[in-house]
């Protein structure tokens, strides 16, 4: 049996902005702890992006 993730606030940000640009489907299922990670390496990246106007 599959232990249910739980992001934490920051972490779901991090989600939801992915999801807002279309690189993570809406009812994508964070299942392990390299999910975790990858959200929240990618997040930062697409900040720099938004500030930058590059989006």
């Amino acid at each position: 049996m599959e232990e249910k993730i739980l992001l934490t606030p920051g972490q779901k940000k991090a989600y939801n902005k992915l999801v807002e640009h279309g690189l993570l489907a809406a009812n994508y299922e964070v299942k392990n702890s390299v999910d975790i990670r990858l959200i929240t390496m990618l997040a930062p990246l697409l900040n720099k992006l938004e500030t930058k106007g590059s989006i």
